[in-house]
């Protein structure tokens, strides 16, 4: 770890240092270095993208689970307290046939609720790892809001592990389209 200022980083230009901050041994940020001298984590953000992926509806495969993104999170960022944080933004076409729209974690449905007569979704999903690399709790993927089941999942996260969007809907819906307009991914660092 090595300790710098703001201003070894970007050259004194006559501004006193506003900061000090940790880098490791790539020159990555790590977090701001407290006046007691802790260091502060920082989140960062994994991925961002906003360009819309299309599924329309053919009558033939439309309840077939087909991947619209992913993401992979680098093995080793999550530390034993760390979460991601996923938002993702859907819009579809309104009707009573239910739209599944879903969110893998290293291959695994964690989440996804069921759209009908509405047309657009933002849903947010955090995944924690549970004071270990190898335990990680999530709240219920369906509703968003209370849970009536624990998920949890046992996948180590000092290996690189793949978020993905996929959807489907649960019955032949000719026409009908879900895009995923697009996702958001954060990492907050826990304190060990």
């Amino acid at each position: 770890m090595t300790t710098k200022s703001i201003n070894d980083r970007l050259g004194d230009g006559g501004f006193e240092s506003v900061a000090t901050f940790s880098e490791d041994g790539d020159n990555n940020v790590e977090g701001l270095i407290a006046p007691n001298g802790s260091l502060i984590r920082l989140p960062q953000l994994i991925d961002q993208y906003y360009e819309p992926v299309q599924r329309t509806a053919d009558g033939t495969t439309d309840t077939t689970v087909v991947k619209m993104g992913e993401i992979t999170v680098p093995g080793g960022l999550m530390n034993l307290n760390g979460k991601i944080e996923i938002e993702v933004d859907w819009f579809y076409s309104s009707s009573a046939i239910a739209k599944n729209l879903r969110i893998y974690w290293g291959g695994l449905w964690v989440a996804g609720p069921q759209a009908t007569t509405s047309v657009r979704a933002n849903h947010r999903f955090a995944i924690k790892n549970q004071n270990s690399l190898t335990a990680q709790t999530m709240l219920n993927g369906t509703t968003f809001t209370t849970a009536a089941i624990n998920t949890t999942t046992s996948f180590d996260t000092s290996n690189d592990l793949l978020i993905e969007f996929k959807c489907d809907w649960t019955a032949m819906a000719t026409g009908e389209q879900i895009t995923l307009l697009g996702y958001c991914i954060w990492y907050y660092p826990g304190t060990t």
